[in-house]
């Protein structure tokens, strides 16, 4: 699932290259990829720089994932459920019983 996230962002980042070199506008790129202008002028900074290929490339940023692909299955079935069929006492998910 992750590398499904990866690939979309590739596509939106060489589809805003390819509307950047098209001589679009950034504000327009941000509207019409569904990102914001700052990362279009991110992204436009990048194509500068590098062309194309630099868009291609941008490493994933965040903290890497401590959870192997099974434990993140299993915590996607988990939340699936009820948080009561864990043991809590309510039915809400929050970001500590998720942890």
């Amino acid at each position: 699932m992750v590398k499904r996230r990866s690939d979309e962002a590739t596509r939106k980042r060489l589809r805003a290259g390819r509307l950047l070199l098209r001589g679009k506008k950034p504000a327009e790129i941000a509207l019409e990829v569904g990102v914001a202008r700052q990362t279009v002028y991110t992204w436009k900074a990048l194509l500068d720089e590098g062309g194309i290929d630099a868009l291609r490339s941008v490493p994933s940023r965040g903290r890497p994932a401590r959870l192997d692909e099974s434990q993140l299955e299993g915590l996607r079935r988990a939340i699936l459920q009820k948080p009561t069929e864990h043991g809590f006492g309510t039915e809400l998910w929050t970001l500590k019983r998720v942890g």
